[in-house]
């Protein structure tokens, strides 16, 4: 027979959720009136104890469904969204085709936009699409069943929450971030993932800052318009690097000087938003030798680094570094990538020494020490 619970809890849930204490569930199958202390539980003023009435009700599962259906009509509006919500959760169906653990990627991509980010994966049975904004996380995971695709949404507030909610839908979206933004390394100045993506993404190393930074700046809930003013200076920074088709010298070194003084500037400003810019820029003035320079292969399949360009009056043109220069080595510490040389930099405290190869022979060139420079 039924009861009312519905009107069992409009008459007890102003005056008990506030003396609610925590309830542990008996061993064996709890009663109506156990589950009902546990929905309006869900009310506390107490924080703790709604996360945990909400814990347990949800590991009842479908034994708490017809209270928590009665209560999402009730006139708490905080028990009514919490029992909403774990009616939802209880009545989810599991992962389609289960987690996520060793299936290869077979493409994977990524998109950024003002409003909020998007990675699209697919494996050999498995469509996946992650999408992050202002408003929360939501997961789509699409495969076939019985011939018919099957769409089945995991939503939440925010990562945090999802992982309470669904740990699979959770590790799903982890992995998908983790392989469309790490496992990376630089060739020629874009990004290719390695590992089980290999060869299947090319990307502008300042379009993974632009995700990685949103993602920080939507974490930080930083107001839209700030959020594309920091964008769309990277989106300039991205025009001054790359090289202008009949380009001169002049101009390439004048686009070059505003790289770095944009560059410059907008780190400041990352750091005064406690944003952290990574490797993706170049590094600040005093830790940097005022060139470009691309990845190269020596012939015997190692990497190593081209100068392509010098801006004059940096500390490589004071050193007497020149386009075409391969660079072995700095301070004797072995070159073979940007990132090798621009630790190089930021820990020496000596002038700088680097062994080259010009014109296919040796020849090492130095920064010149405080005291020859003010030699006559």
């Amino acid at each position: 027979m039924a009861r009312p619970y519905l009107l069992h809890l409009v008459f007890i849930a102003a005056g008990w959720s506030a003396m609610a204490a925590p309830q542990t569930l008996p061993a064996t199958r709890p009663t109506d009136d156990e589950i009902l202390r546990l929905v309006v539980q869900l009310g506390d003023p107490v924080a703790d104890r709604r996360e945990q009435a909400q814990v347990q009700l949800r590991r009842l599962g479908k034994a708490a469904l017809p209270m928590l259906g009665e209560a999402a009509k009730a006139g708490d509006p905080e028990i009514a969204s919490r029992a909403a919500r774990l009616i939802k959760l209880i009545q989810r169906p599991p992962i389609p085709g289960g987690p996520l653990v060793n299936e290869p990627f077979r493409s994977i991509n990524n998109r950024n936009e003002v409003s909020g980010r998007t990675i699209e994966a697919a494996t050999a049975t498995r469509n996946f699409r992650l999408r992050q904004s202002e408003t929360g996380v939501e997961l789509t995971v699409r495969t076939a069943v019985d011939g018919q695709d099957v769409d089945e949404v995991y939503e939440a507030r925010s990562l945090d929450e999802l992982q309470k909610d669904s740990p699979e839908a959770y590790a799903i979206c982890q992995r998908l971030i983790r392989d469309a933004a790490g496992g990376q390394f630089r060739l020629n100045g874009g990004v290719v993932v390695i590992g089980p993506n290999a060869g299947m993404i090319a990307q502008d190393p300042l379009d993974a800052l632009k995700e990685t930074l949103d993602l920080q700046m939507q974490r930080q809930r930083v107001a839209p318009d700030k959020r594309r003013a920091v964008l769309d200076e990277l989106t300039t920074l991205q025009k001054l690097r790359e090289r202008q088709p009949q380009e001169d010298d002049a101009s390439r070194d004048k686009r070059l000087k505003q790289y770095f003084e944009g560059s410059d500037v907008l780190r400041k400003k990352l750091e005064e938003m406690k944003l952290d810019g990574g490797d993706f820029l170049p590094p600040p003035a005093k830790a940097r030798l005022g060139i470009q320079c691309q990845t190269i292969d020596d012939g015997a399949g190692q990497s190593r680094l081209m100068v392509e360009a010098v801006i004059p009056g940096s500390r490589a043109a004071v050193m007497g570094l020149r386009p075409g220069d391969t660079i072995l080595k700095g301070n004797d510490k072995d070159i073979r990538e940007i990132t090798d040389l621009r630790e190089v930099l930021a820990q020496s405290k000596e002038p700088i020494r680097l062994d080259i190869i010009r014109d296919d022979k040796p020849l090492v060139v130095k920064e010149p020490n405080a005291a020859q420079e003010k030699k006559p």
